[in-house]
């Protein structure tokens, strides 16, 4: 789970794609999507912050936007070394 604007959403990383997917709603369901594609990918930087509960942060420049993502460190790194595998 990672954080993105004001929202909490599951990131799923795809050979052609970063995915950030939630779904919305108590009664009437709705999906949130975000699609962005790999290969517009300028720059990506991953960052800890915090000192006692350390927060992951990725910093994902896009050809036309900068996107931060925020989660728990762990799953922040795991994350990045993913989209890094697929990117470079």
């Amino acid at each position: 789970m990672v954080n993105y604007g004001n929202s909490i959403y599951e990131l799923i990383i795809t050979n052609k794609r970063l995915l950030l997917y939630a779904r919305r709603g108590l009664i009437f369901k709705k999906d949130d999507l975000i699609a962005m594609k790999i290969s517009d990918i300028q720059n990506i930087m991953y960052r800890e912050e915090g000192l006692i509960s350390k927060k992951g942060v990725l910093l994902i420049d896009l050809l036309n936007r900068r996107i931060s993502l925020y989660g728990r460190a762990k799953d922040m790194k795991a994350a990045y070394q993913n989209i890094m595998s697929r990117w470079g």
